[in-house]
């Protein structure tokens, strides 16, 4: 799960995953604007079959966030 949220996250920032750690802050840490964060969003409903409403979205500030949210809501 951590594996593919990174890779997912990386993809769509253009970044390489080892750059990519869990306690990074998707907007602060890894320069990702609203728009990027909508991507990744849609990328993981997608590719993890789970549905994220937008009031969660704001909830999702790190990469841990984002895996933790997944897990408990798969």
């Amino acid at each position: 799960m951590k594996n593919t949220v990174m890779n997912i996250v990386a993809e769509i920032l253009d970044l390489d995953v080892e750059e990519i750690k869990e306690d990074a802050n998707i907007m602060e840490d890894l320069d990702a604007d609203s728009i990027a964060v909508m991507e990744i969003v849609m990328e993981l409903e997608d590719e993890l079959d789970v549905e994220v409403p937008t009031e969660d979205i704001l909830e999702l500030n790190t990469v841990g966030d984002i895996v933790s949210y997944i897990e408990a809501n798969k």
